[in-house]
């Protein structure tokens, strides 16, 4: 929906305030977002194993995001070379290699 002064709201999204800019009070737009999954990667060192805060799960996030409230809440650990984490990387999130499901089936079991 459009509010006055051009400030767009996105369709899930709630206005609320003046839908004119007076005296600049212009309003605000409300998106609730949901936590659908969370991952955290972890390093071995010897024997001893550590949160890596330099490597997250999904390209560029440690968690996903969503509009509804889901049902559960899903949470991951991995290994900092963990293959997933490779993907995310790799493909910038999209986990499409652009080629065929036989072929990125011949691909998945190479890289294992």
């Amino acid at each position: 929906c459009l509010y006055g002064n051009g400030v767009m709201c996105p369709t899930a999204a709630t206005w609320s305030g003046p839908n004119r800019c007076e005296k600049g009070d212009c309003g605000t737009c409300t998106f609730n977002v949901y936590l659908a999954k969370y991952c955290v990667a972890v390093a071995k060192n010897g024997n001893t194993w550590s949160l890596d805060t330099v490597t997250t799960c999904f390209y560029n996030s440690d968690s996903i995001f969503v509009n509804n409230n889901p049902s559960t809440v899903e949470f991951q650990v991995r290994q900092n070379g963990d293959p997933f984490i490779a993907l995310q990387r790799i493909t910038k999130g999209s986990e499409d290699f652009g080629i065929t499901s036989g072929q990125q089936t011949t691909t998945g079991l190479i890289l294992i």
